[in-house]
This record gives C-alpha cells, structure tokens and sequence, in this order.
C-alpha cells in the first residue's frame, strides 16, 4: 500500500470524475487544475488550499445547511476555494 506523508501532494486522479455542474461533464485531467492548487502553474502566492465538502446522500438536507452558513459566514476568497461533492444531479444542484 502507497503511504501519503504529511507533504506530500495528494493524488489527483480522483478529481477527474467530479462533474462540472454548468457544463454537466466531467472535469478530466485538463479541467483539474482549475480546482487542484497544486496544479496551477502561478507558485508565487502564498500556500494555496482547497476545501472540500462531501455528503454521499442524496438532496442532503444537512449538507444544505451547511453549505447555507459557511457562505454566509465565509469570505469571498475562502469560498472562491471551496469544492461541492454530492449525490445529486448538475440539474438538482442548481436549483
């Protein structure tokens, strides 16, 4: 078994499944590094982070809320940094 280490960078592979919720297609190898900071070519900022929110039920009540008082408590550059994961279609999720 492969051992990730404080450091380490984590492995990409499964953000290329995650769907788009605009264009309803995954996001694959290209589209990662719009979400993964480890990608982007810019290192000069400061450490970059992403955050990640995930709920495998579906039309998630709890996730919902959630969602609801982390933007409005949250401020436009950790938000800008934020990633949805959840069972529901592209179509449920812009509603």
């Amino acid at each position: 078994m492969d051992r990730l280490f404080e450091g380490d960078p984590a492995p990409t592979s499964p953000f290329e499944d995650l769907v788009n919720i605009k264009t309803e297609k995954a996001l694959g190898k290209n589209g990662i590094s719009t979400i993964v900071p480890w990608l982007h070519k810019n290192t000069s900022k400061q450490r970059e982070f992403v955050i990640i929110l995930t709920d495998p039920r579906d039309k998630s009540l709890e996730l919902r809320a959630t969602l609801k008082s982390f933007f409005t408590g949250l401020s436009p550059h950790i938000q800008s940094r934020m990633v949805i994961v959840n069972a529901d279609s592209p179509l449920e999720n812009r509603k």
